[in-house]
């Protein structure tokens, strides 16, 4: 039983790992479910039992691709020290990972697709931004009640800061094809950006 559970979820990896690939290269409507099988193996009836249809598999496709993006962030050990240095660390992971070729190329083909299929749209709006907003406003929180910071509203205040991490870069990297930002011109960016926001919070001129 386990042995056959094992051979599923590598089965269910594999479909998930070629589709990526497809989608991204070819986006929704080029990508056929015969494409996937063919590159991971498997069967229509895999496909059917585990994802439902080629709707369901791309939606599974966003939210593994959604998982990773931000579990970059959440895996680093950012809310130590100064909350400087925590945001400095922790939008800096955030915009990378963001501006990412594959990231950037996700986020391109799910505007596209959201006309037709809206609750991906979202779903990917609560596995990706709502995500990200609930774990700066839990460190936000955790600050403010350790009277490190005065924020009143902890939610409001992470979507603000996170806005601000992406600023013109994310739109950038969307518009322009071909084009991203460099690790120093990131990290200059989120510097501003915890600067800003820091001397809002503390109150200071």
């Amino acid at each position: 039983m386990e042995n056959r559970a094992s051979r599923g979820a590598l089965r269910e990896t594999a479909i998930l790992t070629a589709a990526t690939e497809l989608f991204l290269i070819h986006g929704y409507e080029g990508t056929s479910l015969d494409m996937v099988i063919d590159k991971a193996g498997g069967s229509r009836r895999t496909i059917y039992e585990r994802f439902g249809n080629k709707e369901g598999l791309f939606s599974a496709t966003v939210e593994a691709m959604l998982d990773r993006l931000l579990d970059q962030v959440s895996s680093l050990d950012w809310k130590r020290g100064t909350p400087e240095q925590a945001l400095q660390m922790a939008g800096t992971a955030f915009v990378t990972a963001l501006t990412a070729p594959e990231a950037i190329a996700l986020f391109r083909i799910v505007i596209a697709e959201t006309t037709r299929f809206p609750a991906l749209g979202a779903a990917m709006f609560e596995k990706g931004p709502e995500r990200s907003y609930r774990m700066v406003a839990d460190y936000l929180r955790m600050q403010a009640d350790a009277g490190h910071l005065r924020i009143e509203d902890a939610n409001l205040a992470a979507r603000q800061l996170v806005e601000m991490f992406k600023g013109d870069i994310y739109l950038r990297a969307m518009l322009v094809p071909g084009w991203q930002p460099g690790k120093r011109e990131i990290e200059c960016h989120v510097q501003s950006a915890v600067e800003v926001f820091l001397r809002g919070v503390d109150g200071k001129a």
